[in-house]
């Protein structure tokens, strides 16, 4: 089977995509925003990319009206970030915590998900 994905939607390429590699382990990434708030994010599109030196890959998209998110702009401000695996019993927060919610909400307080520094 051949794909073009020239043809297809940013959707629809999407859903090939992700659907392409299965089972897919989700990255739940914390960050911290230069006001202090805390953001955490689940994210699909990670993989190991090396093992010397030890290298893990995040693929953070836009928005869908272009502009950055939280995890990007906290971790560019400030050059850190922690990277956590998602368990079946955390599934239910996971999703919780995917929802766009405003800068200065933490999910952490909004889905009740116990945090710790780094």
């Amino acid at each position: 089977m051949q794909l073009d994905f020239t043809e297809l939607s940013p959707l629809e390429a999407y859903r090939w995509l992700a659907s392409s590699v299965t089972p897919r382990p989700i990255a739940w990434v914390s960050t911290r925003s230069p006001e202090g708030i805390a953001n955490l994010a689940p994210f699909s599109f990670f993989q190991v990319i090396s093992d010397s030196p030890p290298t893990v890959l995040v693929n953070v998209n836009t928005r869908d009206d272009g502009s950055l998110k939280d995890t990007l702009r906290n971790a560019q401000a400030s050059g850190e970030l922690a990277i956590q695996l998602v368990s079946f019993a955390q599934a239910e927060a996971m999703n919780a915590s995917a929802k766009i919610l405003p800068h200065e909400v933490s999910e952490f307080s909004h889905c009740a998900i116990a945090s710790q520094p780094c």
